[in-house]
């Protein structure tokens, strides 16, 4: 005997058509309309198909549906029991790799096909091929660009400059945790809507993830790449442990904080410390790196800590067998003697020196391991009184004064405050209005709740709206 399922699909098709903002749905079967609403974009389509098996209950066979959204279309199946495939193939469930670990039970992993119950008939089956699961799960699997041009809009927030609304591929992500791009610009770490650490490459695909061995609300801080040897390990803080992700994935290192000191990742490597001690995390142990007053730790840099004094020079680079490499930056056109060694980078030490003459100040930008001079600039002093220090690849910023990390240019922009840098732009603020300044120095007025990248990932700004990660492709 022949089950409704087994039997071929009504000829006429069912529409589905998703609102842009996702909230609600409209469905047409033979000229009736229904309107479904959901308060989650997922629940909103979980709606919508619940109507669609219910209709092909009633008609005792699958039904056609023709699916759109802001998207794109596709073209699935419905049977009356509530197996949801595309027409014309299936595909097999997709799970995220994970990191290699001989020996290690399997830990739960997240399937990416997976459908809860809809309404009151449960979905027994996803088959899909192509943008099927796109389209019915947009909050849990990444959205591609499918290969034949098209690409997922970013509509949520205005682009940055220099890059269009189209992003190469959008995944969910847990909305206050943030994300990590590498140095390298290969790999973005971020948590996903299931409380994993992902670690994806520049397609969006994920290379591997992990369990948190903690609840995600306790991080400290996003994920962040840190030198592991040649590579980059992935590093998350929570509850006075440093928990470093070995490149491959695979279970996490842990490092005990000890009290009274504090995680930083201003440099490439972890830095545990406070005002006199250091610790760098080194082969599954926080080795100590000795500190000599009145100087103090800023950076870590591999196994090396880079440490100043706050009104002399040198600073030094000292390493846990006590090797210590003493750098002697080179006095800055105009420049006097040394008034504050204000931060430092991985790369850049940022000197604040006395003018040969008059009132102002000469701004340095130091190579951190020969003491060079990047850029330098004077200025009154006022104009950098609590400024900030932001840094991408090749533009920076104190406070109002741009520098170019290039060609070693500089220019002064009244008013402005920095709050990130990433690639050639610099973003911030003047008088509260949001701007942004490229290398050529001239401030561009941005819209209100312009996104602003957290890195390049392979050449896209990475943004974030809507609990969503985008990839956005440049102009």
């Amino acid at each position: 005997m022949t089950s409704a399922d087994e039997l071929e699909p009504a000829q006429h098709f069912v529409t589905i058509v998703i609102s842009p903002d996702e909230s609600r749905a409209e469905v047409t079967f033979q000229g009736n309309t229904q309107v479904v609403t959901g308060n989650a974009p997922k629940e909103t389509r979980r709606d919508a198909l619940d109507a669609v098996t219910r209709h092909a209950l009633s008609l005792g066979r699958p039904v056609r549906v023709n699916a759109r959204d802001s998207n794109g279309e596709w073209q699935l199946v419905v049977t009356p029991d509530g197996i949801v495939h595309a027409e014309g193939g299936e595909a097999p469930e997709h799970k995220l790799p994970k990191g290699p670990k001989a020996g290690r039970p399997p830990s739960r992993v997240r399937t990416a096909l997976r459908v809860a119950g809809i309404g009151t008939l449960a979905v027994g089956l996803l088959a899909a091929v192509g943008g099927v699961v796109l389209w019915l799960l947009p909050d849990t699997v990444v959205e591609p660009s499918n290969g034949n041009g098209s690409s997922v809009t970013f509509d949520a927030r205005p682009n940055p400059p220099g890059y269009g609304p189209e992003a190469d591929w959008r995944t969910p992500t847990d909305p206050d945790s943030g994300l990590g791009v590498s140095p390298e610009g290969d790999r973005v770490g971020y948590i996903d809507r299931e409380g994993q650490l992902v670690v994806a490459g520049p397609d969006g695909t994920a290379e591997w993830s992990a369990e948190l061995p903690f609840d995600i609300a306790d991080a400290e801080a996003p994920p962040q790449f840190v030198r592991d040897g040649d590579g980059y390990a992935v590093a998350l803080v929570a509850e006075d442990v440093l928990f470093q992700w070995p490149e491959g994935g695979g279970d996490p290192v842990e490092y005990e904080v000890p009290s009274e000191t504090a995680v930083s990742f201003a440099g490439s490597s972890a830095l545990v410390s406070n005002d006199e001690s250091a610790f760098v995390p080194v082969d599954g142990e926080l080795r100590e790196v000795p500190v000599e007053a009145p100087a103090g730790p800023l950076v870590a840099d591999g196994e090396r800590v880079l440490m100043a004094e706050l009104n002399a020079v040198p600073w030094t680079w000292v390493a846990p067998d006590e090797s210590v490499t003493e750098v002697d930056p080179d006095t800055p056109p105009g420049g006097d003697s040394v008034d504050q060694v204000i931060t430092a980078s991985t790369d850049h030490v940022v000197v604040r020196w006395t003018a040969e003459s008059g009132d102002d100040v000469v701004l340095g930008v130091h190579d951190s391991t020969d003491g060079a001079i990047v850029a330098s600039h004077a200025t009154a002093p006022d104009e950098i009184d609590e400024a900030r220090w932001v840094e991408g690849d090749t533009m920076a910023a104190y406070g109002p004064v741009l520098v170019n990390l290039d060609d070693g240019s500089t220019e002064t922009v009244d008013g402005f405050e920095p709050l990130s840098a990433t690639g050639d732009t610099v973003y911030g603020e003047i008088g509260g209005d949001p701007v942004a300044a490229g290398p050529d120095g001239e401030p561009v007025d941005l819209e209100e709740n312009t996104a602003r990248p957290w890195g390049l990932l392979d050449g896209r700004a990475v943004v974030v709206a809507d609990d969503h990660l985008y990839a956005l492709s440049p102009q």
